[in-house]
């Protein structure tokens, strides 16, 4: 469907999982043009620019990685690019049309950095993919989600996951954070789930 949603615990692999997706549209379409928005700029290139790759091989025949101001992702084969963006100015996302783009932490991007992403594939018709960890059930993030648990919806598709799900994390630490952390926290953080916790620092 258009557009994905996967909510999960923390560390369960959703980051991981756009990654892949995104290395896939640049090795399989020619010229294609992705984005990739943090809620800050060095989220973008600390944890999406390094998640993307990690995946991909160091070669600078087959790879060009600039990280500096726009940073971005070349692959030479296809001629396809991915850049990485900040969503804390929503103004700053209008701009030229892409093929594809992947909203990490989409729940604590605003709901105008949401609008002004999903402008940029009105020519293209693309795919937008949106990562997070859960949120309060509030806000533009919380009724995307919620159509997309409808198998019927024709436009979105909803997934959720626990941290416990991803084998990489060890049993212990998922205790750990049980008897360490408040309920609530433990419960969005960990199990994934959308809290009725209005002043929640998830917002």
């Amino acid at each position: 469907k258009r557009y994905a949603i996967a909510a999960s615990g923390t560390k369960a692999g959703k980051t991981a999982c756009g990654a892949m997706y995104a290395v896939r549209e640049l090795a399989n379409r020619r010229a294609c043009r992705g984005w990739w928005v943090a809620p800050t700029f060095e989220q973008a290139v600390t944890v999406g620019l390094d998640a993307v790759r990690q995946l991909l091989p160091r070669e600078p025949e087959i790879v060009q990685v600039k990280t500096t101001s726009p940073p971005e992702i070349r692959l030479v084969p296809t001629g396809s690019v991915l850049s990485f963006k900040s969503a804390d100015n929503p103004d700053s996302l209008y701009g030229p049309g892409v093929d594809f783009a992947i909203l990490d932490e989409a729940g604590r991007q605003s709901e105008e950095a949401f609008n002004a992403t999903r402008s940029t594939l009105t020519f293209t018709g693309g795919p937008m993919r949106l990562l997070t960890n859960p949120t309060p059930r509030t806000g533009w993030f919380w009724r995307l989600y919620t159509k997309g648990l409808d198998p019927d919806d024709p436009d979105v598709a909803s997934f959720r996951w626990r941290t416990a799900d991803n084998p990489l994390i060890s049993r212990e630490e998922i205790e750990d954070a049980r008897r360490n952390l408040s309920d609530s926290t433990f419960r969005s953080l960990y199990e994934g789930e959308f809290l009725d916790i209005g002043g929640s620092v998830f917002r």
